[in-house]
């Protein structure tokens, strides 16, 4: 890696802003495309404060969520700079391949950096600063984004009007789905469930559902539209139309265009402020950025004197920032200690409590099956399960479960701030109990609809002889019995031991259904079972009471279990809660 001599420009940064003990505002940095610079601009003060030599055309441009650093991919040099906002020295990395749109996984662990000319994206480890691989995509990949949940990402292809997404644990393309013609900018929605694609020759915008990546609907929004963002809440779409030189302001519930804004010459690029109240207006060719009001979507003048006409920011020649050049709304929480215990023991009492549902609801279900092969009619074991299973009665298992779990997590979480943990469930709420609560909601409905899945299929009444074989299977598995054991205890008595040991298996025999006496034909020779029998399977309490010289009796009962295994006719649903012998 090569060190970059940028001294004088951020020693004088260094004297006026990173020194500063805490900042009130985030900043935007801007990648001047003809200048070979970035330019940093104050949106407290809505002007341009530094101006940081970088690599020849800077293109696509990406912070941090910390803001410590900032990676520009250079077009022409096929570089890739990276600056550390708290010193006074960059890096410069070879990158290749023309890179274009650059997109950090939150965190900021992973820098992807999409290369036009080589149809990949360069994936960079920021720790590194080492290329981790090169994931092959669709022909001149332009803009690229991130989901919010840190997986997937997607990857928009000009010239093949495509978009390819990969998956950011593996590295490996998941897919590649048409998205009309001609896209260059991508987006993500906040909450990570639309993604908004601009297509630069039809004046549209194109929705697609980020789970199904179906096209839902699309916008008409002006001519040649390029950049395009989000507020922060979601509910606002921001697309930069370099045509008419106007922002369409989207309202994402209804997919319209709400109104146009009129902003500099040629827009290409758009960023939000993390408080949803500004919105950045990159204007290509009159080297400025446009500062818009969010709440009433007029473009504001910066210099305050309506005399002057509209003053915007001025910054280096062709601003443009394909990627992020400000910090996300929705950073990683920084969890304290006692903010990260208290998140593992909300993770863990709600496992706890969601295994405790589902064990009460399977109960409940095999309850009510017993009830319908005896003839007896199930609707008492309808109401008993219905009192076991509503959480409003204080008596029910269900509630005693959850109100263990919500002690646990309240005595683990005492004198931890709500505001500090992250709320995936409910992020406006309000105390521990009101985040916990929404959180087993949430685990009870799946394990409801789980459950009602399972048992949905086939609503058979289970035979008697199944019922024993199946209660059978449970226990083995109950116990961590392989079902060999299982398969020995339902071998007729004579087969098994003699005395005190014949006479124990007699009482247990008799509370259960008689199987099919133990076949002739499984019967092999000593030596035979001795070598075949698997060693691994540990035998049944009854069995560990034989004396040495009967332990014949226990490699034939070994060998007939695993004959019945393998000729299929024991198995288990992956459920585990349907049995056939």
């Amino acid at each position: 890696m090569d060190e970059v001599p940028w001294k004088s420009a951020l020693l004088a940064l260094a004297a006026t802003l990173w020194t500063a003990p805490a900042v009130a505002a985030p900043f935007l940095f801007v990648a001047n495309h003809g200048a070979d610079s970035i330019s940093i601009v104050d949106t407290a003060t809505n002007k341009s404060i530094a101006t940081l030599p970088v690599g020849r055309q800077p293109f696509g441009l990406a912070v941090d969520p910390d803001g410590a650093h900032v990676y520009v991919g250079n077009f022409y040099s096929e570089t890739l700079s990276i600056i550390t906002t708290a010193t006074e020295a960059g890096t410069s990395i070879p990158i290749g391949s023309t890179p274009k749109g650059i997109a950090l996984k939150p965190p900021g662990t992973r820098v992807y950096v999409a290369g036009r000319d080589g149809n990949s994206v360069t994936v960079l480890d920021s720790a590194t600063n080492e290329v981790v691989t090169m994931i092959p995509v669709g022909n001149s990949p332009m803009g690229i984004a991130v989901n919010p949940a840190g997986n997937p990402a997607y990857v928009v292809n000009k010239s093949d009007d495509s978009m390819t997404v990969f998956d950011t644990e593996t590295n490996e393309v998941l897919t590649t789905v048409p998205v009309y013609v001609n896209p260059t900018h991508v987006a993500v929605s906040p909450a990570g469930d639309r993604i908004y694609v601009t297509n630069y020759t039809h004046s549209q915008v194109t929705v697609l559902n980020a789970t199904t990546l179906d096209v839902t609907g699309s916008v008409t929004v002006g001519s040649f539209p390029e950049g395009v963002a989000f507020s922060p809440d979601g509910t606002r779409g921001y697309v930069a139309a370099s045509g008419p030189g106007t922002l369409a302001v989207i309202d994402t519930a209804l997919q319209t265009l709400l109104t146009t804004i009129p902003v500099g010459k040629d827009p290409e690029d758009v960023a939000v402020h993390p408080d949803g109240t500004r919105v950045y207006v990159m204007n290509h060719a009159d080297a400025t950025v446009s500062v818009i009001d969010t709440a009433s979507n007029t473009e504001i003048d910066t210099d305050g004197n309506p005399a002057n006409g509209m003053t915007r920011i001025a910054v280096g020649f062709g601003p443009l920032a394909r990627g992020q050049p400000i910090i996300p709304a929705l950073r990683p929480p920084r969890l304290s200690k006692p903010a990260l215990a208290c998140q593992a023991m909300i993770a863990a009492q709600a496992r706890a409590f969601a295994t405790v549902d589902q064990g009460q609801r399977t109960a409940c279900h095999n309850l009510v099956r017993k009830a319908l092969a005896t003839g007896n009619g199930s609707h008492e074991a309808e109401t008993t399960c219905a009192l076991e299973l509503d959480v409003g009665n204080p008596s029910s298992a269900l509630a005693r479960a959850r109100s263990h779990t919500d002690k646990a997590i309240v005595k683990k979480c005492a004198g931890v701030d709500v505001t500090s943990l992250n709320r995936p469930c409910d992020r406006e709420a309000g105390s521990i109990e009101n985040a916990t609560a929404c959180i087993l909601d949430h685990h009870e409905k799946r394990v409801a609809e789980m459950d009602a899945e399972t048992f949905a299929a086939d609503s058979t009444p289970l035979t008697k002889a199944a019922r024993v074989c199946q209660g059978a299977i449970a226990s083995a598995s109950t116990r961590g019995s392989p079902i060999a054991s299982s398969a020995f205890s339902r071998m007729p008595h004579s087969r098994r031991t003699s005395s005190g040991q014949r006479r124990h298996a007699r009482r247990r025999w008799t509370r259960r259904n008689p199987a099919p006496r133990f076949p002739r034909s499984a019967l092999v020779s000593s030596r035979k079972s001795r070598r075949s029998a698997p060693a691994s399977s540990p035998p049944p309490s009854v069995i560990h009471a034989m004396p040495r010289r009967r332990r014949l009796r226990r490699s034939r009962a070994a060998s007939w279990a695993r004959k019945q295994v393998a000729s299929k006719r024991w198995w288990v649903r992956s459920s585990t809660t349907r049995v056939r012998c």
